[in-house]
């Protein structure tokens, strides 16, 4: 039995659907053990959901969210702001990217308990999507699909920052719907938006770079070291897109740098990749001998 306050939404193309097999309640969603599970220990809960629809199948995740600790609650009223589940948040930055006509995965359903204002459970119902994982598909790739790979990577970074969304997109988040890479908007799609401010901010020079930073970084870190032009056609589609920064480049970049040499200095999970790391990029100087 629950006490608090439930609100729910499951989209109409898909509610009698779901009816039909066996989710016609908040409790079906939150209490859901079923699939296979395909998120990390440390993480919240990811399950899949395989639905026949006509005689095909349709594939959907459903994310659940346990009560959100005190810390971070107490954290929401300071800010002024009515606290709500992390499937509520990365809710409402999936519909912040649709507004702005960035390609995220689609939210097909879901639902949020609050008990005297806290928010005690919550779901995430979103369609799989069809297509590749970008990781899987540029290490595979030759060097030319590389370099049209990062060139659509950079122009979608450069499109968020240009409108001033604030929001780490990894390569491992992103599924690639088609091989013709001219244009990201028809061949990449972002998944998993549990971090970023669903609002527009102001995306100075400075905040450009150090987003910049940790991208590259993380790219590396699921990729593999990149070569030079690959990294050159992602900064290339990056410009092309937030032309306002183009002029400042040397300055953005420098700050880059700087970000990137304290994060794989500093950060153990990048200890087996730092000092090829950083011999390949020369981002520190050696010491003659």
């Amino acid at each position: 039995m629950r006490l608090g306050i439930i609100t729910m939404h499951i989209n109409e193309d898909v509610k009698d659907i779901l009816s039909r097999h066996g989710f016609n309640s908040y409790n079906q969603f939150i209490e859901y053990k079923g699939g296979s599970l395909v998120s990390r220990v440390s993480k919240r809960t990811v399950r899949t959901l395989e639905i026949s629809v006509k005689g095909r199948k349709k594939f959907y995740f459903i994310k659940q969210a346990k009560a959100e600790p005190f810390k971070r609650v107490l954290q929401s009223i300071k800010k002024g702001r009515c606290p709500h589940s992390k499937v509520f948040k990365e809710l409402k930055i999936l519909k912040f990217f649709e507004e702005h006509k960035v390609p995220v995965m689609r939210v097909a359903g879901w639902g949020e308990e609050r008990f005297i204002g806290w928010p005690v459970s919550g779901f995430l119902l979103v369609e799989k999507v069809e297509g590749k994982e970008f990781v899987e598909m540029f290490k595979m790739a030759g060097s030319k699909l590389r370099k049209q790979m990062m060139k659509a990577y950079g122009s979608l970074v450069g499109h968020l920052h240009k409108i001033g969304i604030n929001s780490k997109v990894r390569p491992r988040d992103i599924i690639c719907t088609s091989d013709d890479f001219s244009a990201y908007s028809s061949s990449m799609v972002i998944i998993d938006r549990e971090h970023g401010n669903p609002y527009i901010v102001n995306m100075t020079l400075e905040k450009c770079a150090l987003q910049l930073a940790m991208i590259l970084t993380k790219s590396i870190h699921n990729i593999g070291i990149l070569g030079k032009f690959e990294i050159f056609a992602f900064l290339n589609g990056y410009f092309n897109v937030n032309s306002a920064l183009r002029n400042h480049r040397i300055e953005l970049i420098n700050i880059a740098l700087d970000k990137i040499k304290y994060v794989v200095s500093s950060h153990e999970r990048y200890k087996d990749i730092r000092d090829m790391l950083l011999k390949k990029y020369q981002l520190i100087e050696h010491n003659g001998g």
